[in-house]
């Protein structure tokens, strides 16, 4: 609370400082007191309505406590005030994609290319950028990797389409996910990110291919299923598992630490579940499963092992998971997949295996507002929370909806 009072003294010697009012609101939105930093910001533009930066804040602000039009509104103004201010125009683009305004909101998302917040990696290359105008006929086209591993196992699902279109599909992917991808319908080749390419035609950023093929919320493609795990791999996890007596469930409750992207950390520690949470599944029939890969979550759930766990057991073999095929595997021989927004949710839903995800209150924009479902993944069933950071809340809904019995509703998924 350090910086609040900072900020608080910076408005005690300059009442009228529209700069410190705004820089007040700032701090109050990184403590997530939302109300407090909208009214910071508010005070700021009664000081100075040109102030676009506020704008943009309070925009921020207001998405954060689900009052998207409003968002809108504001970024609107701040774009009135400076028509080339791209984090205006980045962050209207999240807010039209949570209201499912698909179409202006595939446009205005690549303005994310300007915005440092963004954080994208952009790429340079001779050959034409691929946005949906050119023949793709007898061309080969290399898709590359930006941002998370969801984002590419979210996007990948376009390629049988440039495939079935007379394109070549070459993927560059970070290696994680290499052998998973070489699976994929429709693509010609994988290679792992930063390795030396091969010739192409054209190339696409893999989360510009819903502005190239203007998806909407009803055209979004393969929502049912794209991905799919090797065999010989899933019949050895259906024989390590052993006899299925009970349902196997799959439990991701981190999205893990990204020390290289201070700029997600905020949204990172509002996602993530404390890992306590999951002692409310306790007393549920079923076999629990861990597919939480990554530290410090799991440095974090061992200690809390060794120090006893008052929750169900989960049984911890992800020292085995090497890769996102070998995770694919062990969710192909599960019933079931519970977990944050993170990439294990995306894999999940693209094998089709029923998956629940716990889903924070200021929700990303492609879970959409309020939603219990996902046109991006017919196999998924959505848990909000219902005020920030409620996550016993999340975890009473999640068994509630499993109360009749685990297996009595994994058949009915």
């Amino acid at each position: 609370m350090e910086c609040g009072k900072q900020g608080q003294g910076q408005i005690a010697l300059r009442p009228e400082g529209h700069e410190a009012h705004s820089n007040l609101g700032v701090v109050l939105a990184d403590l997530q007191e939302w109300d407090g930093a909208l009214a910071s910001y508010d005070r700021a533009l009664e000081l100075l309505p040109q102030f676009a930066k506020a704008w943009v804040n309070r925009g921020v602000a207001l998405n954060a406590l689900k009052q998207l039009p409003m968002a809108i509104a504001s970024y609107d103004r701040a774009i009135a005030i400076e028509p080339e201010f791209p984090g205006a125009h980045w962050n209207k683009a999240l807010a039209c994609l949570r209201v499912g305004d698909l179409e202006l909101g595939w446009k205005l998302f690549e303005w994310r290319w300007k915005n440092v917040d963004a954080n994208p990696k952009r790429r340079s290359y001779a050959q034409p950028l691929w946005l949906g105008e050119l023949s793709l006929n007898g061309k080969t086209i290399l898709l590359h990797h930006e941002q998370g591993m969801g984002d590419t196992l979210q996007f990948c699902r376009y390629v049988p389409l440039l495939a079935k279109a007379g394109a070549r599909v070459m993927l560059e992917v970070p290696r994680p996910l290499v052998n998973l991808l070489k699976g994929l319908e429709g693509v010609d080749t994988v290679v792992q990110q930063d390795a030396k390419l091969s010739s192409f035609d054209l190339h696409c950023p893999m989360m510009s291919l819903p502005l190239a093929f203007k998806t909407s919320l009803l055209t979004i493609p393969f929502a049912d299923r794209y991905l799919n795990a090797d065999e010989d791999k899933i019949a050895y996890w259906d024989r390590a598992l052993g006899a299925r007596a009970r349902p196997r469930v799959g439990l991701v409750w981190n999205g893990g630490f990204r020390a290289h992207q201070p700029e997600v950390w905020a949204v990172n520690e509002r996602r993530n579940m404390p890992v306590q949470h999951l002692a409310a599944l306790k007393g549920l029939d079923c076999q629990f499963i861990s597919l939480q890969k990554g530290d410090p979550a799991e440095a974090e759930f061992k200690q809390l092992q060794q120090e006893g766990w008052d929750g169900p057991d989960i049984l911890n073999r992800v020292d085995q998971l090497n890769d996102f095929s070998d995770t694919a595997a062990l969710i192909a021989s599960l019933d079931l997949v519970i977990a944050v927004d993170t990439s294990v949710a995306h894999l999940a839903g693209a094998l089709g295996k029923p998956v629940w995800l716990l889903n924070r209150f200021d929700s990303c924009w492609r879970w959409l507002i309020d939603r219990q479902d996902s046109p991006w993944y017919q196999s998924m069933r959505i848990f909000n929370q219902k005020s920030p950071g409620d996550w016993d809340g999340v975890m009473k809904d999640v068994v509630a909806a499993s109360s009749i019995s685990a297996k009595d509703h994994l058949k009915k998924s």
